[in-house]
C-alpha cells in the first residue's frame, strides 16, 4: 500500500506542477529559464483547459521502464523533418515548442 501511495504522490504531484506552472506561466518553469514557449499550431498562446491533458500526457515519461522508451522515441521525432519536430505530446495537443522571442509580437507579449 506504502508502494503505491508513494507513486500515486509522485505522478500527482508533477500532474499539478506541470499543470498549474503551465496555467501561471504558460510553460514550465524549465521552459521559461530556456525561453521555450508551448504555443498552438498557428502561434497563438494555449488557452488554460490544454494544460491539463497536457501534463498528463508527460507522465508517460515517469513510468519505469516504458520511460525510457517514450523518451527515446520522441527524441527521435523531435529531431525528425518528417515529423515536423513534434513530439507525440506536440501532435496530440496541437502545440508546437517554439523558442520565444520567435513567435509574433501579439504571443510573445502575453507570455509570463
Amino acid at each position: 500500500a506504502t508502494f503505491l501511495l508513494t507513486w500515486a504522490l509522485f505522478f500527482g504531484s508533477l500532474w499539478l506542477y506541470w499543470k498549474y506552472t503551465g496555467r501561471a506561466y504558460g510553460r514550465s518553469l524549465g521552459q521559461r529559464a530556456f525561453r521555450i514557449a508551448i504555443v498552438h499550431d498557428n502561434g497563438t498562446l494555449l488557452e488554460l483547459h490544454h494544460f491539463g491533458p497536457r501534463a498528463f500526457h508527460k507522465l508517460r515519461y515517469l513510468i519505469p521502464v516504458l520511460g525510457w522508451f517514450f523518451g527515446f522515441r520522441d527524441a527521435l521525432r523531435a529531431r525528425s523533418k518528417t515529423a515536423e519536430y513534434r513530439t507525440s505530446i506536440d501532435v496530440s495537443n496541437h502545440t508546437v515548442a517554439a523558442v520565444d522571442w520567435s513567435l509574433p509580437s501579439d504571443t510573445r507579449l502575453n507570455l509570463k
